[in-house]
């Protein structure tokens, strides 16, 4: 097969490929060319990345700030559910919509990937106990907290910085957790400052520490 060799960026290649004639001005060329790379030429997939594990990962997505959510719903029994969650994000505008991801190995795992309805309460700088109390893996009740309902009667909390009543829109598989999206049909919002996480803690915005 014909072959010509060309110098690209310092480098020396080999193009091969079936002559064929240019009806046009009657010259051949070679179309379809394919460029090869000598044996000798460097690897252009770049440096080998670092092997790390999940601690590491983990450690590393860490060093992402982010704000911290507590989401509710009801399950199939009408047994109101929440989790804390950091992954929350926005997703489009129009149509509105928002996203989090839940553990396919969460205890509620059922409840929010089969729901009707969800609410998000994004956390106020107070509200650290709130987090803790379901960031838990057990089961933890309402009983004493105030509490009022939305839309498909998901239990929801008065306190909060912000807050998406929201329907179910598509729940997406993520490798060890399940992507869920929400269409937001109704949004509130409160005076307050953020609550933070950062490098496994909660954090505050500088000069609003309490």
């Amino acid at each position: 097969m014909p072959h010509k060799t060309v110098d690209y960026a310092g480098k020396v290649l080999t193009i091969v490929g079936r002559p064929v004639t240019d009806h046009r001005d009657g010259q051949q060329g070679i179309p379809g060319m394919l460029l090869m790379l000598p044996e000798t030429t460097t690897d252009l997939r770049g440096p080998l990345v670092n092997d790390f594990d999940s601690r590491q990962l983990r450690n590393a997505l860490g060093a992402f700030a982010t704000g911290v959510t507590v989401i509710t719903t009801l399950d199939a029994d009408g047994i109101p559910r929440a989790m804390t969650a950091n992954s929350f994000s926005s997703v489009s505008l129009d149509p509105p919509l928002v996203l989090w991801s839940i553990g396919k190995s969460a205890m509620a795992f059922d409840a929010f990937t089969c729901c009707q309805h969800f609410v998000v309460h994004v956390l106020k700088q107070d509200q650290q106990a709130l987090s803790t109390r379901f960031a838990s893996r057990e089961a933890r009740t309402f009983d004493d907290l105030t509490m009022e309902h939305g839309i498909g009667n998901v239990p929801m909390f008065s306190d909060y910085l912000a807050r998406f009543q929201c329907e179910l829109y598509e729940c997406l598989p993520g490798g060890d957790h399940v992507i869920v999206i929400g269409k937001v049909l109704d949004i509130e919002q409160q005076e307050g400052e953020p609550l933070l996480f950062y490098s496994g803690q909660y954090q505050a915005l500088a000069g609003t520490a309490e």
